[in-house]
């Protein structure tokens, strides 16, 4: 018997080759079949020889409809009364069983009412919905590995194409055989994967799970989703395929779907070579456009273009109308009244600011990509953004009125490859960062455009951000050029770790190879404070990854003690010794190596609801012995609230920060972590605070009582300050306690280390 994924490859060929029988050879055989009873009854030949294959049409069109409908009532069906599931818990089992199944991003999961069973979907664009029901999470671990095999094996799309096939061949059993067949494979061949490589005891934990889901089977298999549930008799077979422990081979299978592989490629070319005999048609390309041939760039990135945009007037009130509503009332441009003459003019009849996108769009294009730049022709801004490559993120008025203006625009661009970001890099500037997972390509750009005519704008020059502000003193700009912000880009190391199907990894050389770390992850991920099960991972910032030493802290359970594993040769070999067994219910562990001897631990304990203990441990033999210090941060007699980041940046110097609500709450030491200090930040000034932080200072809003503006404008929590060896440290203050790499930030440099600090002023991080 074949394995479950190669025979979904065989009902999957199969029903290519009878849907290409029956679309080669209806017509064959309409046309036979009439030669054939005229030559028998010739008296046939006087009559008309019905047509069967508009009714077969119609029918495969009604087919089509109703599985339409049908997918449109489930899908409202499902989606009505859905909420986001905020538990963390949860949240992590299913960011893990993303990374598990080997899936880039984790889809959106939502609690909802109307449906009884996990499951996916949707298709470009797709959703994870689980019931209101409660779950173990050793239940919910596996139904999310389900489903994210699924959509790692792009099962949705595949059952869409049974039912669209189905839909063809409305009047054809041997369809709907293949389409059951299918249904039942894709989830056999999910759970074979599921359980690959599991031990008995896991397998048997899965089978377990689908014992207990038989009482919820559903009856009827759907082509919309993907879901844990199904009828009884697939979950008994499903049942069968994951307590089957035995090694099937698989070259059987992989030779018979290569040779019928190989039969349907030569059917398919055959029906096309018959195909394109029997129309004759030759298509002829469409000719080649370039609006960027004969006309020069604008002033870009010069001196002579950030000192043109100087020249333009400060922005008055009138400026403020950017914010309005957009106005459509004039429709776009008809072809005959245009008036631009090559890339860098455009007919706008609308605001005078919705040239800026198309505009930046041309611009990009004519480094990125000429003949796509020429073929979009830029009439309304809001196609631009998004579905071209070229993002916007900010944008504001700097200078100038509808005449002639000055605009400055932060945008980004997908980035695929490396050669690809080097290649923007060099022609168009900017800065690599980090969003959502993903790689762009950020830019801040000023540009200069000037009305020559009624609805026509064309654009002068182009500059960066920085050097326009240079020329032309930030004095002079708009009061929303200080909302816009410097982008701040955080670089990914190039050290990380990875934790993938049970097994956590490092690379020292960003990606490019993974080595297994040779410590089991239910020890790596061993806590106590009733945390039993919910680390799916190393604790992030339990370990340290540098050329010179590689260290993992871990444990602090009733069964596990704290412990660190070092190695100094990059995970050759290791050295393990148990720092503690003091501790049974720790929170957090923050492990430090300044240097390959000089390591410190701070381990967070005993925690009552947000107050705890932190506990610092020093070794100064690489790790080999550890000793106690004593508590880290606040006083042994002071109690504090959660600690959010230790860090030691020298065998000295080190800082500890606690999660606040009020004001920035940073500990400094200087001496290895004997004595500590709490560090006074200087304030913000008052005119970068908004109205609502003077209220809270002057206690007419709340009954808090803030020490800064800082802290009256939200920004509390701080982490502690990250440092690349320079003679400068940067110590970032968010509004949020998780979002410590992204979002708007405050930001202060210490360039004595962390003795003092000096505002920056608000950025955002990437």
């Amino acid at each position: 018997m074949l394995q479950a994924k190669y025979r979904k490859v065989v009902w999957f060929l199969l029903a290519v080759q009878l849907l290409l029988a029956h679309c080669w050879g209806i017509g064959r055989l309409y046309v036979n079949l009439k030669l054939v009873l005229y030559r028998v009854f010739p008296r046939l030949a006087v009559l008309p020889f019905p047509d069967i294959r508009p009714f077969l049409l119609a029918g495969a069109l009604l087919t089509a409809l109703w599985q339409i409908h049908s997918y449109q009532n489930f899908r409202k069906k499902a989606l009505r009364g859905i909420c986001p599931v905020e538990e963390t818990w949860i949240q992590g089992i299913h960011l893990q069983a993303a990374k598990e199944a080997g899936c880039k991003n984790a889809l959106p999961l939502y609690r909802s009412s109307a449906v009884e069973t996990p499951m996916v979907i949707g298709f470009s664009s797709q959703i994870l919905l689980i019931p209101e029901e409660e779950y173990s999470s050793d239940a919910l671990r596996m139904i999310f590995l389900h489903e994210y095999i699924h959509v790692r094996s792009r099962d949705m799309w595949y059952k869409l194409l049974f039912t669209a096939g189905t839909c063809l061949l409305w009047y054809q059993p041997l369809m709907y055989f293949l389409k059951g067949a299918a249904f039942r494979d894709v989830e056999t061949a999910c759970d074979q994967k599921a359980v690959e490589g599991k031990s008995g005891m896991a397998r048997s934990a899965y089978g377990q799970l689908l014992i207990d889901s038989l009482k919820k089977s559903r009856s009827r298999e759907l082509p919309y989703s993907a879901y844990f549930y199904n009828s009884r008799a697939v979950m008994e077979a499903r049942l069968a395929v994951v307590m089957d422990e035995r090694e099937r081979p698989g070259y059987l299978g992989a030779l018979f779907c290569l040779l019928l592989g190989v039969e349907t490629v030569v059917l398919v070319l055959s029906f096309g070579m018959f195909t394109f005999q029997e129309i004759r048609y030759e298509q002829k390309p469409a000719p080649e456009v370039n609006i960027y041939n004969g006309f020069e760039l604008p002033e870009s990135f010069t001196a002579k273009a950030a000192e043109s945009m100087a020249a333009v007037e400060a922005a008055d009130d009138w400026g403020e109308e950017h914010l309005t509503a957009l106005s459509e009332e004039e429709g776009p441009v008809p072809p005959e009244e245009r008036q631009a003459v090559g890339p860098w003019q455009i007919d706008n009849p609308y605001e005078y600011w919705r040239a800026v996108p198309d505009f930046l769009f041309r611009y990009v294009m004519y480094y990125e990509n000429q003949e796509r730049g020429s073929q979009k022709e830029p009439e309304l801004s809001r196609f631009v953004t998004g579905s071209t490559g070229v993002e916007i993120r900010e944008s504001c008025l700097l200078l100038g009125n509808e005449e002639e203006f000055v605009y400055a625009v932060r945008f980004r661009q997908f980035m695929t490859d490396e050669a690809e970001t080097r290649a923007m890099k060099e022609a168009l500037g900017g800065g690599t960062g980090y969003e959502d997972g993903c790689e762009y390509l950020y830019h801040d750009w000023a540009l200069h455009i000037r009305r020559v005519k009624e609805n026509l704008y064309e654009l002068v020059g182009v500059a960066e951000l920085s050097e326009a502000e240079k020329a032309c003193g930030e004095d002079r700009f708009s009061v929303q050029y200080h909302e816009f912000g410097e982008i701040d880009f955080w670089q990914r190391p190039k050290g990380r770790v990875q934790t993938l199907n049970g097994v956590t990894e490092i690379t020292w050389d960003n990606g490019k190879n993974w080595r297994e770390v040779p410590i089991a992850l239910e020890k790596l991920t061993a806590r106590g404070d009733q945390m039993d099960g919910i680390l799916y991972s190393p604790q992030d910032k339990s370990y340290v990854i540098s050329e010179t030493m590689t260290a993992f802290a871990y444990g602090g359970s009733g069964e596990i003690p704290v412990t660190v594993s070092c190695s100094t040769d990059q995970g050759l070999t290791w050295d393990t010794s148990v720092v503690t067994h003091a501790y049974v219910s720790v929170r957090r562990l923050f492990l430090s190596f300044p240097d390959p001897q000089h390591g410190f631990l701070v381990v967070t304990s005993d925690r009552t609801m947000y107050q705890e203990a932190s506990t610092l441990f020093r070794t100064e033999d690489g790790g080999k012995t550890w000793k106690e210090i004593g508590p880290a941060g606040p006083g042994p007699n002071e109690g504090h609230s959660l600690t959010t980041g230790a860090e030691f940046l020298t065998p000295e110097v080190g800082f500890l920060t606690i999660r606040s609500s009020q004001d920035p709450d940073l500990y400094r030491t200087a001496d290895g972590g004997d004595t500590w200090e709490r560090q006074e930040l200087p304030d913000i000034p008052v005119e970068l605070a908004e109205d609502y932080a003077l209220e809270r200072m002057a206690g007419q809003e709340e009954w808090i009582e803030y020490r800064s503006l800082l802290g009256a404008m939200g920004y509390c929590m701080a982490y502690p300050p990250e440092w690349d060896g320079g003679p400068e440290l940067k110590l970032y203050i968010t509004m949020e306690e998780y979002s410590e790499l992204g979002g708007t930030k405050a930001r202060y440099h210490s360039e004595d280390m962390g003795e003092s600090w000096i505002f920056d002023g608000y950025v955002t991080r990437r």
